[in-house]
């Protein structure tokens, strides 16, 4: 039975994480660790302290995952759902005391500590998996599949759209962790809060690896985060993918507001190629909404009714992404549908973006290596 540590006890692991994982028949909630002595958030307002979830779910608690090890709590496993500006740091502890690491995303904020990340996976052998839950969707693994044999060539286009309608998120000062920068963030909001998503999605699918980068975004007049964004990536085989990402559209309420159905977001992921394209489009909460088809220049076409993108129930085990982390924790072999060099990735490209506004030109997506060196010769060029 795998055991289980939880890192990080704020609103979304008392949402989410943590009944997840009691509910799993097959999981003990090995530890829950949180730094805080007030535990707040302005996007819960019955959030729990630490005794009391210790109570609640029976577990051990520790201010620091560095004490739970020190006090030999048994895991095999971490779900890190702290800070991003804490993500690495805790992640390479638990790595480097063998420990299987589930990570929120995005990954990090920081490229050097994403490629330090990288390494410290590889060092391990241990996995490391970061919850874009979109990419373990049934949907998903078909469209990865369509890629890999080949069923539309060879990826020239890709255009992908997200809208959503979080502006009460956006635009509310109190909620910092999405609205300002922290560390090296030279911007935050639309990019690092929701296109983390939309990246780590066409990133998987198609294999692309970013070399260069021209955006533009526009802001929130209230609280500075950006809203509107809009991007340029070449791609190393020269592929290019067409970007934009809008966190105001309308339909949504804040989580404290339950008396009305979230419309979900709007998502339109187009990948064209040399024979034909895939198309995956619908609305979030509404599978009705889209399908992933399939359309090729012979006319041999392939359509899977539905749209799954991103699984936010809070019911049941959890998404599919924690469910194949505990089968990870238990040994078994599973889909890692976003790894440390996939996070790593989505890092580079977001911060890429962020640059290329600041400096208001195009830029090299920083590749680091494995010993977080980024020689120009090793960037492809466009």
């Amino acid at each position: 039975m795998p055991r289980v540590g939880v890192v990080g006890a704020g609103w979304w692991a008392q949402g989410w994480h943590l009944p997840h994982l009691s509910r799993h028949p097959e999981v003990t909630i090995a530890a829950i660790i949180e730094p805080s002595r007030n535990i707040r958030s302005t996007l819960n307002p019955q959030i729990e302290q630490l005794p009391a979830l210790g109570e609640k779910y029976a577990a051990p608690t520790f201010d620091s995952l560095g004490a739970a090890l020190e006090a030999g709590v048994e895991m095999d496993g971490v779900v890190i759902a702290a800070s991003h500006s804490a993500h690495a740091e805790l992640g390479r502890l638990a790595l480097s005391a063998g420990l299987h690491v589930f990570m929120e995303k995005p990954m990090t904020t920081d490229v050097a500590e994403a490629a330090a990340l990288v390494s410290a996976v590889r060092q391990s052998g241990k996995l490391l998996m970061v919850n874009n839950t979109a990419n373990w969707r049934a949907h998903t693994m078909h469209a990865f599949e369509w890629v890999r044999q080949r069923r539309i060539g060879a990826v020239r286009h890709v255009s992908c759209a997200m809208g959503s309608p979080l502006l009460w998120l956006f635009e509310d000062g109190a909620n910092e962790g999405w609205v300002k920068p922290s560390g090296s963030m030279l911007g935050n909001g639309m990019g690092w809060g929701q296109l983390s998503h939309t990246l780590a999605w066409v990133l998987k699918v198609t294999g692309l690896q970013p070399a260069t980068v021209y955006a533009e975004m526009n802001y929130s007049s209230t609280t500075g985060a950006d809203l509107f964004d809009a991007a340029i990536i070449r791609c190393a085989c020269g592929a290019l993918i067409n970007v934009q990402g809008v966190g105001a559209t309308a339909g949504d309420t804040p989580p404290t507001q339950t008396d009305q159905r979230p419309s979900g977001k709007q998502i339109d992921n187009r990948i064209f190629g040399t024979e034909g394209f895939i198309q995956y489009s619908g609305l979030d909460h509404r599978s009705d909404s889209g399908a992933l088809l399939l359309r090729r220049h012979d006319g041999c076409n392939e359509t899977i009714e539905g749209f799954e993108f991103e699984d936010g129930d809070q019911n049941g085990t959890g998404p599919a992404s924690l469910r194949a982390f505990i089968a990870g924790c238990a040994g078994e072999s599973v889909w890692n549908g976003c790894d440390a060099e996939l996070g790593f990735q989505v890092v580079a490209t977001i911060e890429a973006m962020y640059r290329s506004v600041a400096e208001g030109r195009r830029v090299d997506v920083q590749l680091y290596d494995s010993d977080g060196q980024a020689p120009a010769a090793k960037r492809p060029k466009a």
